[in-house]
């Protein structure tokens, strides 16, 4: 990683614990929810991803956001359901296999 990076990838990097919980901080998400992502990791998981009941955008962007989510799972071969969604249980040692990277100037 460079010397100058995102504060996500400092907090990754930094993370000491077995699990790291990652969310958007604009109130989107309820921290309350995380117990639901811990009820499903398991010791061969690597990330639960959460993902919105209802969302309250006007239809367009409902649509078009199905639309990206759809795309994205065929493109990448990614199993999950909304891949926007940023209430994320990772497990720290996937940090350790991946080499992250920021667009920070």
């Amino acid at each position: 990683m460079s010397r100058r990076y995102g504060a996500c990838c400092a907090g990754f990097e930094a993370a000491s614990k077995d699990l790291v919980f990652y969310t958007d901080g604009d109130g989107q998400y309820d921290p309350g929810e995380l117990p639901k992502l811990l009820a499903v990791m398991r010791p061969d998981v690597g990330l639960v991803n959460g993902y919105k009941l209802e969302r309250n955008d006007p239809w367009h962007r409902i649509w078009i956001g199905k639309l990206y989510n759809a795309f994205a799972r065929f493109l990448f071969r990614i199993r999950i359901r909304d891949v926007d969604c940023d209430f994320r249980l990772i497990r720290r040692q996937v940090f350790d296999v991946i080499n992250l990277e920021s667009t920070v100037v």
